[in-house]
């Protein structure tokens, strides 16, 4: 999302959701909130592609990992949380640049 003009919250962001291949096909169908997340189909862009999905995952594992720990703290089991997690996930992962304001 670029700058607009005026906008009081002065941001500009990328936001990506679950790679695809993560989600279940019936999933995909049955639900309209799943969706590519665009990326410029240039070659000397694909880094930024590959980068955002390495830390997409990055982070959705650990946060699984932390989800563990509290399903223990909890008394449950340790796998308790996974399923709403692991499969199919509606996790983002939101990149965020402020624009510096003048004084």
């Amino acid at each position: 999302m670029p700058f607009i003009d005026n906008d009081p919250s002065y941001k500009e962001l990328y936001d990506k959701g679950i790679p695809l291949e993560l989600v279940d096909d019936d999933i995909k169908s049955k639900y309209s909130f799943y969706e590519h997340t665009p990326y410029s189909n240039k070659p000397e862009y694909e880094w930024i592609n590959n980068n955002f999905n390495k830390h997409y995952i990055f982070m959705l594992n650990l946060g699984i990992e932390i989800m563990q720990h509290i399903a223990v703290t909890i008394g449950k089991e340790k796998y308790y949380f996974d399923n709403w997690f692991k499969k199919n996930s509606l996790s983002r992962l939101r990149s965020i640049h402020y624009k510096p304001r003048d004084k």
